[in-house]
């Protein structure tokens, strides 16, 4: 099936999006922080993902919960119900339902994680992260030494791949339902 994304041509010839913002989210105690990215959740709730946390609020910009306990959070991902997220550095995972903002299950996925900013999957019951570092820091930050897919109902590892060089911004592609292909820092897939 093919996924549309964005307001229906229709909705949007109607609407004046120069007029004003709906709404402009600043950080609760002032603080400067980083904005690592977005969600939106299948009922238009919007998920900040900050330095400092995540962050949930319907679209009109009332906010349903947030998540300061989680700082230093990589960008995660939305699968039915939960979303999924990893903590830099210490590598404990976390699905966390999307209704309450409450942990499901927590779970310390590997020693480490690299320090490139990685991404979380997930597709058909998998989250995919990347674990570990692969050498030491240099000007460019750590990459990640090893992929790992965890079942995303218990947090339990399911597989590991470690390529030869280094995960670099791991940002795994699902071509089928059985396949998951990331790319290593030196062009292999």
């Amino acid at each position: 099936s093919q996924t549309s994304y964005g307001i229906d041509t229709e909705r949007l010839s109607e609407t004046n999006l120069t007029a004003s913002l709906a709404w402009k989210w600043s950080h609760a105690k002032n603080l400067s922080t980083s904005i690592w990215g977005t969600l939106i959740d299948k009922d238009k709730n919007i998920i900040i993902v900050s330095s400092t946390g995540l962050y949930k609020y319907t679209a009109d910009g009332e906010s349903l919960w947030n998540r300061t306990d989680l700082m230093g959070s990589q960008m995660p991902v939305i699968m039915g119900q939960q979303l999924f997220t990893m903590q830099m550095m210490s590598a404990i995972m976390h699905a966390i339902d999307l209704d309450s903002g409450e942990d499901v299950w927590v779970k310390k996925v590997g020693p480490s994680t690299g320090l490139e900013g990685d991404m979380v999957e997930a597709y058909n019951g998998v989250v995919v992260a990347a674990v570990e570092q692969f050498g030491p820091m240099d000007n460019i930050g750590v990459p990640a030494r090893r992929a790992i897919g965890v079942n995303a109902s218990t947090g339990d590892e399911l597989w590991s791949y470690t390529p030869d060089c280094g995960i670099w911004n791991i940002m795994a592609l699902f071509p089928d339902d059985d396949t998951v292909n990331i790319m290593d820092m030196c062009g292999g897939v």
